[in-house]
């Protein structure tokens, strides 16, 4: 469900973080900004979200007989439905005569399907993260259980930081130096999950919470997000607090008590929810620019890009969940 809120989260930031309404028209405003902008600026914790979740799943089954060949399974089934979507936006680019774009040329598709280059979908940077963690994970399992937690967050926050100058603010040349500054955010995310299932914390924090009647509970979830909002936008509109942010959403969202039928909704985006990650740019961007802005108003903008991902990830696990079966991943 975290995936699915997270996702969701993800494609309102691409699509909203702009104050300019060139592309749509906002109707709600706040102090002379849209409210789309507002939502777009909290919603910057959906990298971390994903992280987050990975981190937590991982040490939560560290210690398991094959282990580690699970993970490179769980990394297989991932790159296949990468590959099958490349494959397909592939043919679908140079069906509508974006071929000078996406293939445009041999050594940029294989860049783009090793994930040396995300030239044709800005939102598949994650994938090399990703994989990195996956790859990693064991020995980052070890380190998480052997060292003491405040010391390990002190370690990560000062990956954080450290990377998040030299992704955007020091120059470097050679393509593995550039994806440091990403991937060393991205482990500092996977770790505060890791130690989340390691310390108990949100059993620990539940405790405390559930010591106040509904109407508190309540009150201080809306105030959270309110102040979030304006605090994340007017004052802190940086990148680098998004794991802050991040926690309290992750956190609140954990504790809502949901009706079965929310719970499916978020289930449902989750389970589509690396579908949408992967193919959502192709519907304003790289092969069909601008065509959900059509919609005019953020909110139809939004829904008209969910419905179009889940239409296409519906079709896109035929072909997927057919080549896992094929590999006996599934």
């Amino acid at each position: 469900m975290v995936q699915g809120l997270a996702v969701l989260c993800m494609v309102w930031l691409h699509l909203f973080d702009r104050q300019e309404g060139s592309l749509f028209m906002p109707i709600l405003y706040l102090n002379r900004i849209p409210l789309s902008f507002y939502v777009a600026q909290l919603s910057d914790f959906c990298v971390m979200a994903f992280a987050f979740c990975t981190g937590f799943v991982h040490f939560k089954r560290y210690g398991e007989s094959h282990y580690y060949r699970n993970r490179l399974k769980g990394l297989l089934r991932v790159l296949i439905d990468f590959w099958v979507i490349l494959v397909i936006f592939t043919i679908v680019s140079m069906v509508v005569g974006n071929g000078n774009n996406i293939p445009g040329s041999a050594s940029k598709w294989i860049q783009n399907a090793l994930m040396i280059d995300n030239s044709y979908n800005g939102a598949w940077w994650y994938l090399y993260a990703y994989a990195g963690l996956i790859l990693l994970s064991p020995f980052i399992g070890v380190l998480v259980k052997k060292t003491n937690t405040v010391a390990l967050l002190f370690f990560a926050a000062t990956v954080y930081v450290i990377s998040y100058v030299l992704r955007f603010y020091v120059f470097l040349d050679g393509i593995i130096l550039m994806k440091i500054g990403p991937f060393g955010m991205t482990l500092f995310e996977y770790l505060l999950g890791s130690i989340f299932c390691k310390e108990n914390l949100f059993e620990r924090i539940y405790t405390k919470w559930k010591q106040f009647n509904i109407i508190i509970r309540c009150s201080i979830s809306i105030g959270l997000i309110v102040v979030l909002l304006l605090v994340r936008t007017l004052y802190l509109p940086n990148m680098i607090f998004a794991p802050a942010s991040g926690i309290v959403i992750i956190i609140l969202f954990v504790f809502w008590k949901k009706q079965k039928i929310i719970e499916n909704f978020f289930l449902f985006i989750g389970k589509h929810s690396t579908n949408i990650w992967l193919t959502h740019m192709f519907f304003y961007l790289s092969i069909f620019p601008n065509l959900v802005y059509k919609a005019k108003e953020p909110v139809l903008i939004f829904l008209f890009m969910i419905g179009i991902t889940l239409i296409v990830s519906i079709i896109l696990q035929i072909v997927q969940n057919y080549i896992k079966r094929m590999a006996k991943l599934i």
